[in-house]
């Protein structure tokens, strides 16, 4: 008889919430670990309804621009994390290395719009908003919600002027840890590991914090900020209202395109540095078109500087406002003269020329973002037990009964490859008996400056006249080449060393068992150059994902985080890995439709994780695990 009709015991269980503080302080910082310890009174817990809970903020008053943590919110906080048994022994049950490329990698698979809202509600992480919408089909950017920012305050909603800088916000979360651990729904016994004792280290801030999309001049250039006028008035944008090489100003106005259609939602900050970008020349030009991108001018304080914001209310097209209503900026010390060294006038109409922020490249290169954690704490799902089932589980440990927790969980092996190498075997020492798949993410290892990892390029100090930019053609950039067409052109990361790069990655293949698998190699030409996707990458890949415990549920993200599985059991199997040579073939020899040749040119580090089962083993006072 099928089990479904057998009655079997049925015990009642009360859950309550229980807070536990971290031990060694209250405020931490980027590089700083964190420790919290569960005492061993807290007899069971459900572990995948526990989080942690902090209260997070950026200081981004010296670089006078709005800055916000990466999309995923929380979880890129944590670099690696630890879980030991309590008591003197401490046992190392659960470690991560990496913890936050994984989270990153789980975010962007698992996901849609639902657990995305989620993440913005819960995790501070950034999602698109319809409030900052484009207005030239230019793809959507998620870190651009400036009127709903968890992380700054924003202007006033009405027509008043502006004159305050803004202030950076301290954002409550609740973080989920992604540990194997912490996502299993089986009952875990804290009494019988005599508690629980935490270690988690935070990332280093650059590589986390994130200046928004809408002021950069290398994320989506189509939802940048666009310049209208000098004086604000429709039936002058061609004539008298441009900016041109004789005429001084004090004030320009943008143009009510891209959601700029109130004061809320201005991108720029009272105090912060920006410049005037030909779109243009960055999207189809190249060589001396990018270095004369930039408008060029003199200003009693050198470089253009936001004193104030005022948004007009729509009149008609001869009044200051125009017909829709138009944000003006106030110039801070005023006087600002375009010299006559540019081709053209920087002119409102078609809105090619564009705002774009220098507030963080102004700080020079000892610029360091910092973030501060504070009210740090564990927020425990307790389960209360009765006596009776307690004294029954005690009496069978004491009558040398074992007890045996098993949990997915992941165990991180790095190896190095420098951009020459086209061909590369990579060999993995799995040692895990139980393997069930293989995520193989390769990320970029290039040592940039804190003013590239925030901004995604390096600009000069607020000199007027010149700037580093980005060399578009030259393949300078962490996702892929012109993977963004139309108004976007080539998005540079600014999520480096967090994602995996395809970096023109053609092929690959796995051999272990003394056979290739697949037996014939896995093309990623199409999805590695952002123009498509490669059908049995993506076969592999959802398998691979499936069997490490992330739910395949989109795709969305595959040009701009690459990695590379491989499911080694299905369903409910396992794969001994003990004593194998496993080994990932790779190469790079992409050729374009003209024969162009496309070689890697980013040093990279894979972060090769092994999804495996691992069991806890609890007989009397000895603690062990199976890996």
């Amino acid at each position: 008889m099928s089990s479904f009709w057998r009655a079997e015991d049925k015990i009642p269980v009360r859950q309550t919430k229980v807070s536990v503080p971290a031990e060694n302080g209250l405020d931490y910082s980027d590089g700083q670990t964190i420790h919290i310890h569960l005492p061993p009174t807290i007899d069971f817990i459900q572990p995948r309804e526990c989080y942690l809970r902090a209260d997070v903020l950026i200081d981004d008053s010296s670089a006078k621009t709005r800055l916000c943590l990466d999309k995923m919110g929380g979880n890129c906080l944590i670099r690696d994390i630890r879980v030991y048994s309590g008591g003197a022994g401490g046992v190392l049950l659960e470690e991560i290395q990496g913890y936050n490329v994984m989270a990153s990698l789980k975010y962007s698979y698992e996901q849609n719009e639902s657990l995305r809202n989620k993440r913005e509600l819960t995790e501070g992480g950034q999602n698109y908003s319809s409030k900052c919408r484009g207005s030239k089909s230019g793809t959507k950017a998620e870190i651009n919600n400036v009127p709903d920012s968890l992380y700054a305050d924003t202007y006033a909603d009405d027509t008043t002027t502006q004159t305050t800088e803004h202030a950076p916000k301290k954002v409550k979360m609740l973080i989920p840890l992604q540990t194997g651990i912490f996502q299993n729904d089986k009952v875990f016994p804290t009494m019988l590991t005599q508690g629980l004792r935490i270690e988690i280290l935070l990332e280093d801030a650059p590589r986390v914090v994130r200046q928004l999309d809408a002021v950069s001049l290398t994320r989506y250039l189509g939802n940048n900020v666009m310049f209208h006028s000098v004086d604000g008035i429709d039936d002058n944008i061609a004539g008298v209202g441009r900016w041109t090489g004789t005429n001084n100003i004090t004030k320009l106005f943008v143009r009510r395109g891209n959601g700029q259609h109130t004061a809320s939602n201005f991108p720029f900050t009272v105090g912060e540095y920006f410049d005037i970008v030909d779109s243009r020349k960055i999207i189809h030009g190249s060589g001396a078109d990018l270095t004369n991108a930039m408008a060029t001018y003199t200003a009693t304080d050198d470089a253009l500087q936001v004193a104030s914001v005022k948004h007009y209310a729509p009149s008609d097209s001869a009044t200051e406002g125009g017909e829709f209503g138009l944000t003006e900026i106030t110039l801070q010390g005023g006087g600002a003269t375009k010299t006559a060294t540019n081709s053209e006038n920087i002119t409102g109409v078609g809105g090619h020329w564009i705002l774009v922020s220098r507030g963080v490249s102004s700080q020079g290169s000892s610029w360091k973002p910092t973030y501060t954690l504070s009210d740090v704490s564990l927020v425990v799902q307790q389960l209360e037990m009765p006596q009776g089932y307690i004294q029954r589980l005690v009496s069978m440990m004491k009558e040398g009964g074992v007890l045996n927790y098993g949990f997915l969980s992941y165990t991180n092996y790095r190896w190095s490859q420098l951009s020459s190498d086209t061909v590369a075997n990579i060999r993995v020492p799995l040692q895990e008996s139980k393997c069930k798949s293989v995520l193989a993410i390769p990320t970029d290892s290039t040592s940039y400056s804190n003013t590239q990892l925030v901004c995604g390029y390096t600009m000069a100090v607020p000199d007027g006249s010149t700037a580093d930019y980005p060399a578009f053609d030259s393949g300078d950039f962490t996702d892929n080449t012109n993977s963004q067409q139309g108004s976007d052109k080539s998005v540079f990361s600014c999520r480096s060393g967090l994602v995996g790069i395809w970096d023109h990655l053609s092929q690959y293949q796995w051999y272990y068992d003394g056979r290739l698998n697949p037996s014939r190699k896995v093309d990623t030409s199409q999805v590695a150059q952002g123009k498509s996707i490669s059908q049995q990458w993506n076969i592999e890949s959802e398998k691979a994902l499936a069997m490490g415990g992330i739910r395949p549920l989109s795709f969305r993200d595959c040009h701009t985080n690459a990695f590379i599985g491989r499911a080694v059991a299905l369903q409910d199997g396992v794969y001994d890995a003990r004593n194998k040579d496993f080994v990932l073939q790779v190469e790079y020899n992409y050729r374009t439709s003209a024969g162009v040749s496309k070689p890697p040119v980013k040093n990279k580090l894979w972060q090769i994780f092994s999804c495996h089962l691992r069991t806890i083993m609890v007989k009397g006072d000895q603690i062990s695990v199976q890996v």
